[in-house]
């Protein structure tokens, strides 16, 4: 996992490099201000971020962090010295995946890392994947979701998804590209992606209505292109042939 640090206390950032490092992760780059932040987020996108809270300069650890989330959508760990609850009240605003308390030590750090991992993957969504006016939108343009991969977060443009399904708590996405699990529930997922664009075939199954081939009528399935086929319930078939006869 590529992880930037955003801290302006030397010491601090020094050990948190090599708690990381010695986690198994790659540490994309270490820097201590927003300007510097936002450079390293554009030239080398991180899969997630460290941010103290209470960097110097112009804009404070939270103020760079809305920043980094409107260039590019990904979860942030945020470091504190400081327990007030104003502080945690600013810091919460964008959402954060984790708080960490200095001083800190390496099991602290690592379970900050685990724990922020499994609620994106939880939660998987980018905060691009709605307008700022917390709708869904009529376009997937810009929306994306988090899934993870391995020991890394994989963003997946919303566009790429040809279908899904449920699997217990965990719903698999299906791209062109491959399949994805993501631990979310067959409901949260259907409220996160657009409601013109996915439709509901059967119980635990979504499809993207741009990706549709054909409707085999006398099976009742789906045809995607490249051939998968998805089941069409009973019941939702005359809604679905009503959406797609539009």
């Amino acid at each position: 996992m590529n992880i930037l640090i955003v801290e302006d206390e030397a010491l601090y950032a020094s050990h948190l490099e090599i708690l990381i490092e010695d986690l198994g992760h790659t540490v994309g780059g270490c820097v201590d201000n927003a300007p510097a932040a936002l450079q390293m987020v554009s030239n080398s996108p991180p899969d997630l971020v460290l941010m103290d809270i209470n960097i110097a300069g112009d804009y404070d650890g939270v103020e760079t962090a809305e920043l980094i989330q409107k260039a590019h959508p990904c979860p942030v760990i945020f470091i504190t010295a400081r327990q007030d609850e104003q502080t945690f009240r600013r810091a919460s605003r964008i959402g954060p995946a984790n708080f960490l308390l200095k001083p800190f030590d390496e099991l602290q750090v690592k379970r900050a890392i685990q724990l922020a991992v499994a609620s994106v993957s939880t939660n998987a969504t980018g905060r691009d994947a709605r307008p700022a006016d917390g709708s869904i939108g009529n376009t997937m343009e810009g929306q994306s979701l988090y899934v993870k991969s391995g020991d890394k977060l994989r963003k997946i443009d919303i566009g790429d998804i040809t279908s899904a399904s449920a699997d217990g708590r965990y719903c698999e996405i299906h791209t062109a590209a491959g399949r994805y699990l993501m631990r979310i529930t067959f409901r949260e997922l259907m409220d996160r992606l657009p409601a013109d664009q996915f439709l509901k075939t059967h119980r635990g199954h979504l499809v993207n209505e741009g990706y549709i081939d054909s409707v085999d009528l006398r099976d009742s399935e789906i045809v995607l292109r490249g051939g998968r086929r998805i089941p069409l319930a009973k019941r939702e078939r005359e809604e679905f042939l009503r959406r797609v006869s539009k």
